[in-house]
């Protein structure tokens, strides 16, 4: 059995390293894609520059210390002040739930959520399997926040139908 503590395994292609291989032993490493074993973890190791070959790792680094008995994972220690790290959080526009229940018997509650912060125009459509519009249950503007749409289905035929949701035609 081989044992690897304090290992940063990071942007590693080929993959040289694979699971299927019963003998080896990863713990308190940082392993990209993940690695069952005690204190593992799978996050960006924030080197200084590893374009420039310094893999150093950034005082912020999430291997800074979290290593067995405190120590940094990896082969370097700290060689550089923390880096910036830029995080882009994007909403969507809106979400859809599936409808429930599902399947139904006249009728079914379509949930969504409208996360933009003005109203826009929104149409909640119901198609059948062959792509025709059966119903359209939203048309219109809508204010931010969680929806609950009631469709009375007791018009139609049973079988598949499809929920589109749009916001502003997108």
């Amino acid at each position: 059995m081989m044992n690897f503590l304090n290992c940063n395994i990071w942007n590693n292609y080929p993959n040289e390293i694979e699971d299927k291989y019963s003998n080896i032993e990863f713990n308190y490493g940082n392993i990209q894609g993940g690695w069952e074993g005690v204190g593992n973890i799978d996050s960006n190791p924030l080197f200084c520059e590893p374009d420039s070959g310094d893999y150093f790792l950034a005082e912020n680094s999430p291997c800074v210390g979290t290593g067995i008995d405190g120590a940094n994972m990896g082969a370097f220690g700290i060689g550089c002040d923390a880096l910036s790290v830029l995080v882009e959080l994007t909403l969507p526009k809106f979400t859809l739930f599936p409808a429930y229940p599902n399947p139904f018997n006249p009728t079914t509650t379509i949930r969504f959520i409208n996360s933009v912060k003005t109203w826009h125009a929104t149409s909640l459509h119901i198609y059948d399997i062959t792509g025709h519009l059966v119903a359209t249950l939203v048309n219109g503007k809508i204010e931010t926040g969680f929806h609950e749409i009631q469709w009375d289905a007791s018009f139609v035929a049973s079988g598949v139908y499809f929920v589109e949701l749009t916001l502003d035609n997108q």
